[in-house]
Protein backbone atom coordinates (compact mmCIF):
# COMPACT_ATOMS: atom_id res chain seq x y z
CA UNK A 1 0.00 0.00 0.00
CA UNK A 2 2.85 2.34 1.05
CA UNK A 3 4.57 1.95 -2.49
CA UNK A 4 1.38 2.57 -4.17
CA UNK A 5 0.72 5.91 -2.43
CA UNK A 6 4.48 6.65 -3.24
CA UNK A 7 4.00 5.70 -6.98
CA UNK A 8 0.31 7.96 -7.09
CA UNK A 9 2.14 10.89 -5.65
CA UNK A 10 5.28 10.52 -7.70
CA UNK A 11 3.23 9.95 -10.78
CA UNK A 12 1.24 13.35 -9.86
CA UNK A 13 3.91 15.40 -9.45
CA UNK A 14 5.49 14.77 -13.21
CA UNK A 15 1.88 14.87 -14.84
CA UNK A 16 1.62 18.79 -12.98
CA UNK A 17 5.35 19.26 -13.82
CA UNK A 18 4.75 20.77 -17.60
CA UNK A 19 2.51 23.20 -15.82
CA UNK A 20 5.04 24.18 -13.81
CA UNK A 21 7.97 24.18 -16.30
CA UNK A 22 6.02 26.91 -18.63
CA UNK A 23 5.94 29.64 -16.27
CA UNK A 24 9.46 30.87 -16.19
CA UNK A 25 10.52 31.42 -12.54
CA UNK A 26 10.94 34.82 -10.86
CA UNK A 27 14.03 36.62 -11.60
CA UNK A 28 16.49 36.00 -8.72
CA UNK A 29 17.87 39.25 -6.95
CA UNK A 30 21.73 39.84 -6.68
CA UNK A 31 22.78 39.65 -3.07
CA UNK A 32 24.75 41.63 -1.80
CA UNK A 33 28.01 39.99 -1.05
CA UNK A 34 29.02 39.69 2.95
CA UNK A 35 32.24 40.96 3.53
CA UNK A 36 34.76 39.00 5.98
CA UNK A 37 34.14 40.59 8.88
CA UNK A 38 31.60 40.39 11.93
CA UNK A 39 30.72 42.81 14.53
CA UNK A 40 29.93 41.98 17.91
CA UNK A 41 28.96 44.97 20.79
CA UNK A 42 29.99 43.93 24.08
CA UNK A 43 28.83 47.04 26.56
CA UNK A 44 30.76 50.12 25.66
CA UNK A 45 32.93 48.04 23.69
CA UNK A 46 33.14 46.86 19.77
CA UNK A 47 34.49 44.07 18.94
CA UNK A 48 35.08 43.10 14.85
CA UNK A 49 36.80 39.93 13.95
CA UNK A 50 38.77 39.98 10.64
CA UNK A 51 38.69 36.96 8.05
CA UNK A 52 42.21 36.80 6.67
CA UNK A 53 41.66 34.20 4.97
CA UNK A 54 41.79 30.12 5.38
CA UNK A 55 44.54 27.31 5.41
CA UNK A 56 44.81 23.81 5.53
CA UNK A 57 47.00 22.21 8.97
CA UNK A 58 48.87 19.43 7.06
CA UNK A 59 48.66 16.10 8.43
CA UNK A 60 51.98 15.90 8.76
CA UNK A 61 52.33 18.44 12.00
CA UNK A 62 49.96 16.03 14.11
CA UNK A 63 52.85 14.75 16.42
CA UNK A 64 52.77 11.53 18.87
CA UNK A 65 50.19 10.33 16.47
CA UNK A 66 50.10 6.54 14.27
CA UNK A 67 49.35 7.44 10.44
CA UNK A 68 46.14 5.01 11.20
CA UNK A 69 45.57 7.54 14.10
CA UNK A 70 45.91 10.55 11.64
CA UNK A 71 44.24 8.78 8.96
CA UNK A 72 40.95 8.21 11.38
CA UNK A 73 41.00 11.74 13.11
CA UNK A 74 40.51 13.17 9.72
CA UNK A 75 38.03 10.70 8.06
CA UNK A 76 36.24 11.21 11.46
CA UNK A 77 35.77 15.24 10.63
CA UNK A 78 35.58 14.73 6.95
CA UNK A 79 38.88 16.72 6.64
CA UNK A 80 41.00 15.92 3.24
CA UNK A 81 43.26 13.23 3.83
CA UNK A 82 46.76 14.99 1.75
CA UNK A 83 45.51 18.92 2.61
CA UNK A 84 44.82 18.28 6.30
CA UNK A 85 42.14 20.37 9.35
CA UNK A 86 40.93 23.48 7.40
CA UNK A 87 41.53 26.44 9.86
CA UNK A 88 40.66 29.86 9.42
CA UNK A 89 43.65 32.96 10.01
CA UNK A 90 41.30 36.25 11.96
CA UNK A 91 42.29 38.94 13.33
CA UNK A 92 41.00 40.97 16.30
CA UNK A 93 39.91 44.66 16.18
CA UNK A 94 38.80 46.11 19.72
CA UNK A 95 37.44 49.92 19.72
CA UNK A 96 37.29 51.06 23.30
CA UNK A 97 36.24 53.93 22.21
CA UNK A 98 39.11 55.55 23.49
CA UNK A 99 41.62 53.27 21.67
CA UNK A 100 41.18 51.33 18.35
CA UNK A 101 43.42 47.94 19.47
CA UNK A 102 44.27 45.29 16.90
CA UNK A 103 44.80 41.96 18.15
CA UNK A 104 46.98 40.33 16.15
CA UNK A 105 47.43 41.44 11.80
CA UNK A 106 46.68 38.10 9.87
CA UNK A 107 48.92 36.01 7.50
CA UNK A 108 49.10 38.59 4.99
CA UNK A 109 51.56 36.58 2.32
CA UNK A 110 53.70 34.74 4.16
CA UNK A 111 51.64 31.44 4.13
CA UNK A 112 50.37 32.09 0.09
CA UNK A 113 48.64 34.44 -2.03
CA UNK A 114 44.97 33.10 -0.53
CA UNK A 115 45.66 34.74 2.73
CA UNK A 116 46.25 38.28 3.43
CA UNK A 117 42.42 39.87 3.58
CA UNK A 118 42.70 41.60 6.95
CA UNK A 119 43.11 44.92 5.51
CA UNK A 120 40.12 44.82 3.19
CA UNK A 121 38.24 43.14 5.52
CA UNK A 122 39.36 46.08 8.22
CA UNK A 123 38.50 48.93 5.56
CA UNK A 124 35.13 47.21 4.52
CA UNK A 125 34.27 47.17 8.47
CA UNK A 126 34.21 50.97 8.09
CA UNK A 127 38.01 51.72 9.80
CA UNK A 128 41.51 52.77 8.40
CA UNK A 129 44.90 51.16 8.85
CA UNK A 130 45.79 54.55 10.32
CA UNK A 131 43.08 54.66 12.53
CA UNK A 132 44.50 51.80 14.78
CA UNK A 133 46.58 52.96 17.76
CA UNK A 134 47.77 49.70 19.37
CA UNK A 135 48.95 45.81 18.34
CA UNK A 136 48.90 43.07 20.60
CA UNK A 137 50.50 40.19 19.51
CA UNK A 138 49.68 37.43 21.17
CA UNK A 139 52.35 34.76 19.40
CA UNK A 140 54.82 35.51 16.91
CA UNK A 141 53.91 33.25 14.87
CA UNK A 142 53.83 33.91 11.00
CA UNK A 143 50.19 33.53 10.52
CA UNK A 144 49.87 35.82 13.69
CA UNK A 145 52.44 39.00 12.71
CA UNK A 146 52.95 38.84 8.95
CA UNK A 147 50.33 41.69 8.82
CA UNK A 148 52.18 44.30 10.50
CA UNK A 149 53.62 45.52 7.22
CA UNK A 150 54.39 44.57 3.68
CA UNK A 151 57.88 45.62 1.98
CA UNK A 152 59.49 47.08 4.83
CA UNK A 153 55.98 49.76 5.29
CA UNK A 154 53.89 49.40 8.24
CA UNK A 155 50.50 48.71 7.33
CA UNK A 156 49.44 50.49 10.47
CA UNK A 157 51.61 53.71 10.82
CA UNK A 158 50.11 54.91 14.02
CA UNK A 159 50.58 51.61 15.71
CA UNK A 160 52.25 51.09 18.85
CA UNK A 161 52.92 47.20 18.91
CA UNK A 162 53.04 45.19 22.15
CA UNK A 163 53.71 41.41 22.52
CA UNK A 164 55.09 40.24 25.94
CA UNK A 165 58.58 39.49 27.05
CA UNK A 166 58.72 36.02 27.15
CA UNK A 167 57.52 35.65 23.82
CA UNK A 168 60.08 38.50 22.56
CA UNK A 169 62.89 36.64 24.36
CA UNK A 170 61.93 33.04 23.12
Amino acid sequence: MKKLLASALLCSSFVSLPTFATSPPAPIEQQKQVAGYYQYQSGQTQITALLDGTNFISPSLFKGLSEQQIHESLKKYYADQAKGVQTSINAFLVNTGHSLVLVDSGAASCLGSHLGSVLSNLKASGYQPEQVDSILLTHLHPDHVCGISQNGVANFPNATVYVSATEANY
